[in-house]
């Protein structure tokens, strides 16, 4: 009986507890050199950052994202970075921007170069969940406009022409890609 109550508690313990707890830990060494990447100032490459980002991690969306939570993280450079996780196109990316965006205490201009990422990145491949999930924020006094212009710019097939460049041809690591959007 003991031996089941331990068992049980323990069961609860690892499945009950929010995921959070569990987190897989970063390495601080990737991350740091992450964040110097997100960090460059001055007519940066975003194409070239990104294959930079993605020789470092096989998944560095957990690093983006731990990087959005530090405190000092200037406002283009998490506007950098949610261009970097959306380029990522995983569903994870997609769930990041769509918290990131729902956030009322995150600046303006971040949440709406969130709105862009995510609709840039996401718009031809999930298109009715990005039309749904934008469409919550038609009548939001700060992201409405843009929240519309975007849906319409999606319904147009705006951003389906995009071009998968592998990072390979940018100097990054094999197999990973990079979008940019036809002129």
């Amino acid at each position: 009986m003991k031996k089941e109550s331990i068992f049980a508690v323990f069961f609860l313990l690892v499945v009950q507890l929010p995921s959070d707890v569990f987190a897989q830990f970063l390495d601080p060494k990737i991350k740091n050199k992450i964040r110097e990447i997100t960090s460059e100032t001055g007519h940066t490459n975003r194409d070239d950052q990104y294959a930079r980002i993605s020789g470092l991690s096989s998944d560095p969306i957990p690093y983006l994202n731990g990087i959005l939570k530090d405190s000092g993280v200037r406002v283009y450079e998490q506007k950098a970075i949610l261009d970097f996780i959306g380029r990522f196109q995983s569903d994870g990316a997609a769930s990041s921007l769509e918290k990131i965006v729902s956030d009322e205490t995150v600046h303006p201009s971040v949440r709406t170069s969130g709105l862009v990422s995510y609709a840039k990145n996401f718009g031809s491949k999930k298109n009715a969940r990005v039309l749904q999930f934008l469409g919550g924020f038609a009548n939001h006094p700060l992201l409405g406009k843009d929240s519309v212009l975007l849906m319409q710019k999606v319904r147009n097939g705006e951003f389906a022409d995009t071009e998968k460049i592998p990072a390979s041809r940018s100097k990054g690591k094999q197999g990973n890609f990079f979008i940019k959007a036809n002129p």
